[in-house]
């Protein structure tokens, strides 16, 4: 019976407030430093678990873990600044099976592979920076390359193909307060 608690014990979700009491020193390290996801879910790889929802079962990770991992990582750390970004770093980053985060991306987020998704990040980039007064005067290619492109080709294809217009054409938009009013 004692073995029968344990393994019931084992598998059940984790619980935050007990990472410290863990028989894992990884757990008891993430008790002290914060990030938990990340190393958790490197830790069951190294383990062996594989699919996402083994994941979920064993760290208990709703879905919305992944989802948070991204916002973090496009919002916070801006990764899809890195010019040289490339799908097997990406997710790495993420801290979560490749599957898992190609769903994300494809299907819950609708695009049709990474470099769109990363493109509508940087063009979200760029767009800001255009608008920003302060950025006025910069060239293209500075707006650009500050958004992750490599090239300036690149970043003239990237944002046509998600606004309809060239970079240059946003630019010249007038801002909401230079608009008329509309009744």
């Amino acid at each position: 019976m004692q073995n029968g608690e344990a393994r019931k014990k084992d598998s059940a979700a984790m619980k935050w407030d007990d990472l410290a009491a863990q028989p894992c020193s990884i757990a008891r390290s993430l008790a002290v430093i914060g990030d938990r996801w990340t190393l958790m879910i490197l830790r069951d790889c190294f383990l062996g678990v594989r699919r996402f929802e083994a994941f979920q079962a064993r760290l208990g990770i709703s879905r919305s873990i992944v989802t948070d991992r991204l916002r973090v990582l496009v919002e916070v750390e801006k990764i899809h600044l890195t010019p040289d970004l490339t799908f097997a770093d990406f997710v790495r980053r993420m801290g979560a099976p490749e599957r898992t985060v190609r769903r994300l991306i494809n299907h819950r987020l609708g695009h049709d592979h990474f470099r769109a998704f990363l493109n509508a990040c940087r063009v979200a980039e760029a767009r800001r920076l255009l608008a920003d007064p302060a950025r006025a005067g910069d060239k293209l290619i500075a707006i650009a390359l500050d958004s992750g492109f490599s090239s300036l080709a690149s970043f003239n294809r990237a944002f046509k193909a998600v606004e309809g217009r060239p970079p240059s054409a946003f630019r010249a938009l007038p801002t909401p307060e230079e608009r008329p009013a509309v009744f």
